[in-house]
């Protein structure tokens, strides 16, 4: 009886610690999720710029600073009109340009009467509106309204339609979207105001910040441990949510909710998306090699169980696995007429070496994977065949026809493309979502300095790099122009 007692007190001590060891891992990961909220004030405009508007107009993010696929994520974004003292919220561009708030902030003595009127508040709106300032924006008159165009979307133009008194004053500004005819004002085109080195004053700094808080009510993290079935790994992994609630000064109230995953390496965090995006984590991809090695096909049939369960569920009609050379292709579904799913790659112990989701799984995504085998030389066959030599002498006037050829498969495995440099600058490129040999160019030798030895470089680059020092291959063309 007493053994038994002593035993069952023992369990209940181990539990206890368990279940506080598990609290205190939850609660760590809620501080590290606490640490990653970022804040900040901008001012977008000061009242002592233009003649336009008597305010000052400014911006507050609070941001989740989590790596997943999409980047940060805000989750509250305001802007300010700072007008006599009192400051004005609202939580889009368009809903401030429109309100009665941004109208009582006009110039008195601002009229809006003349296309030189029209390009300094154009010049104010594209301050404010992304849209205006990545389209070509145009001024029109309809009704005798004033209107400025924000962009056109097959053929629906969605605009600012201003209307003024007959003195000129601004009395109310709506947003509309019609498929409309307009004839095109010839207002000039002015900049828009950038205020990177501007700073909020103390005074507006606390405004603002009463303000947030005002419309952010309350946010929090849910921290949940996540569990994957039939996989046991060297971390911890934990779905995680951010959930606030947002009350605007219109009465609307906003729920907002982001979900990701949290990857605990020994009290070292880094997030994901989803559980998808863990196949593109280093560090759950180190994990799953210390724990699942591929060598046959039982083991591959137990990595798909594990997909199957969480990770990467697949259609029933296409699912199936197979390898080929020491890549295992778990099929999961189809895209058109192709097969997509998750390439495994491994080394000769069957250890998992790079795991990749593909929407086509053909050659060019087994070469793709190949290409993160230490043992696999890419061959990209990066060949100069015109000129004969890459050593020539040429007379003022002419020009050098360049020809390179490449192994296109090896090189959009790579997503490389074909860059020019001259004077250690890159002077032009060639790229495409498909690279396809031959590359050819025209040296102009009437640009290139006399009497002494041209170096032209072209170097086949990796995607969204600039730096020569980075290119796979490199081809040097040396150029002498001699004279006539």
């Amino acid at each position: 009886m007493k053994r038994t007692l002593l035993l069952s007190l023992v369990m209940l001590i181990i539990a206890s610690s368990q279940s506080l060891l598990a609290q205190k891992d939850l609660n760590d990961v809620r501080q590290y999720l606490d640490k990653q909220i970022k804040s900040g004030t901008r001012l977008l405009l000061t009242k002592e710029q233009q003649n336009v508007l008597n305010a000052n107009i400014a911006e507050a993010r609070m941001t989740l600073n989590v790596k997943t696929a999409y980047g940060e994520s805000d989750f509250l974004h305001l802007y300010f009109i700072i007008n006599k003292g009192t400051v004005h919220s609202f939580s889009n561009t368009s809903e401030m340009i429109v309100s009665k708030e941004f109208i009582e902030a006009i110039n008195p003595n601002f009229k809006l009467k003349t296309e030189e009127d029209a390009a300094n508040f154009r010049a104010i709106l594209s301050t404010f509106d992304r849209e205006m300032r990545q389209s070509r924006n145009k001024v029109f008159k309809k009704d005798n309204k004033w209107c400025f165009t924000n962009k056109n979307w097959f053929g629906e133009l969605s605009f600012y339609e201003v209307s003024c008194s007959a003195q000129g004053k601004v009395t109310n500004i709506k947003f509309a979207k019609e498929k409309i005819k307009i004839t095109e004002l010839p207002v000039e085109i002015k900049p828009y105001y950038k205020n990177d080195d501007l700073k909020l004053s103390a005074s507006d700094e606390k405004l603002i910040d009463k303000a947030v808080k005002k419309v952010l009510k309350v946010y929090s993290f849910h921290v949940e441990p996540l569990t994957v079935d039939g996989l046991s790994l060297n971390l911890k992994l934990f779905s995680a949510n951010l959930a606030a609630l947002k009350l605007y000064n219109n009465g609307i109230a906003e729920a907002e909710n982001k979900s990701f995953i949290v990857i605990d390496n020994k009290k070292t965090y880094n997030t994901v998306a989803n559980e998808q995006e863990l196949f593109y984590n280093k560090v759950f991809i180190k994990a799953l090699s210390e724990k699942i090695s591929i060598q046959n096909e039982t083991d591959a049939k137990k990595f798909e169980a594990i997909l199957d369960a969480n990770l990467k569920p697949a259609e029933k009609e296409y699912k199936k696995f197979y390898k080929k050379e020491n890549i295992w292709c778990f099929v999961r579904d189809k895209f058109f007429e192709d097969l997509s799913g998750i390439l495994v790659l491994v080394n000769k112990k069957g250890k998992i070496i790079h795991i990749e989701e593909f929407t086509k799984i053909n050659d060019e995504a087994i070469l793709s994977m190949k290409t993160h085998d230490p043992d696999f030389k890419l061959d990209y066959k990066f060949t100069l065949v015109e000129p004969a030599s890459n050593k020539i002498k040429v007379k003022s006037g002419e020009e050098v026809n360049v020809k390179i050829t490449f192994d296109n498969d090896a090189v959009n495995a790579k997503n490389g493309y074909i860059a020019t440099f001259y004077k250690g600058e890159m002077v032009g490129f060639s790229t495409s979502s498909t690279m396809e040999s031959p590359f050819t160019d025209d040296i102009p030798v009437k640009k290139l300095d006399k009497n002494t030895k041209n170096v032209v470089k072209y170097a086949l680059m990796p995607s969204g790099r600039k730096d020569i020092k980075d290119a796979f291959k490199v081809i040097e063309v040396e150029i002498e122009v001699i004279e006539n």
